[in-house]
C-alpha cells in the first residue's frame, strides 16, 4: 500500500483501479457562520456560488484518478445522510462515520486501515473536503477556512469587493465580502473591510479584521 497527501499533484497520478481517494469531511467550519452551522457544515454548502458544494467540487477534481467506487469519505455520524445525498455515486460502505470529531492523523489512519483490509495494494490520496484549486497550471490549492480566504478566491470588482448572490448591490464599499441567497436583495453603502452574510434568517455583519471571533459571536460569547 502506498500513501500520498498530495493535494497539488492530483493530475500527475494516472487513473488506476488501485487508486483510492480519501476525503476528510468531519469539520464544522464555525468561522463561516451563519453559512456553516453544526447541523449543515461548510463542506456541504455551495460556498462559491457555482451550484455545487465543496465536497462535490472535491470529488469532481479527482474524478479522473479513479472510479467513483474507489472514493471514501470520513465524516461525523451526523453528516452521513448529507454525504449520501450529495454524493450518491459513492458506495454507502465507503462513507466512514466517526462518533466524534478527531484530528487529521487518526482520521487518515482509520481510513487507511479500512482500505488496506480490502485493497492491500491500494495507492491512497488524502484530501480535505474544503480545499480549492486556484492555479491549475501550477496545481496550487487554497484552504477555504475563513471569509477572508473566500474573498481572495472570488472575483472582485475594482474596489476589491467580492460577492455571492444575484441581488447584491454595493455603493462606495471597499474590500468587502458578501454572501446571500439568490432571492435576497442586499444593498450596502459606505462599508470598508466588512463581511456581510445571510442564511436562514441569520445575519452577520462583521469587520474582516475580527473574523477570528465569529465562532465566539455565534456561540453568544
Amino acid at each position: 500500500m502506498t500513501f500520498s497527501a498530495g493535494l497539488n499533484n492530483s493530475k500527475s497520478i494516472k487513473t488506476s483501479m488501485q487508486n483510492h481517494i480519501v476525503i476528510m469531511a468531519g469539520g464544522i467550519g464555525s468561522r463561516f457562520w451563519p453559512m456553516s452551522t453544526s447541523e449543515y457544515p461548510k463542506q456541504s454548502i455551495d460556498v462559491m456560488g457555482v451550484g455545487k458544494s465543496l465536497i462535490q467540487l472535491t470529488v469532481e477534481r479527482f474524478k479522473d484518478i479513479c472510479p467513483k467506487e474507489n472514493f471514501w469519505v470520513v465524516t461525523s455520524e451526523k453528516y452521513v445522510d448529507i454525504v449520501k445525498e450529495q454524493l450518491p455515486q459513492i458506495p454507502a460502505q465507503h462513507i466512514l462515520a466517526e462518533p466524534e470529531a478527531r484530528n487529521t492523523a487518526p482520521c487518515i489512519a482509520y481510513a487507511c486501515w479500512k482500505i488496506r483490509k480490502e485493497f492491500p495494494q491500494a495507492n491512497i490520496v488524502v484530501t480535505p473536503s474544503d480545499a480549492l484549486v486556484i492555479d491549475t497550471a501550477e496545481f496550487g490549492w487554497s484552504d477555504l477556512g475563513s471569509w477572508g480566504s473566500l474573498r481572495t478566491l472570488l472575483p472582485q470588482d475594482e474596489a476589491g469587493n467580492a460577492k455571492v448572490g444575484g441581488r447584491v448591490d454595493m455603493y462606495n464599499c471597499r474590500n468587502c465580502v458578501v454572501h446571500a441567497a439568490e432571492h435576497r436583495q442586499v444593498v450596502l453603502e459606505g462599508l470598508e473591510g466588512y463581511i456581510v452574510a445571510e442564511k436562514d434568517r441569520r445575519l452577520l455583519v462583521c469587520r474582516l479584521s475580527e473574523e477570528q471571533s465569529i465562532k465566539d459571536f455565534a456561540a453568544g460569547k
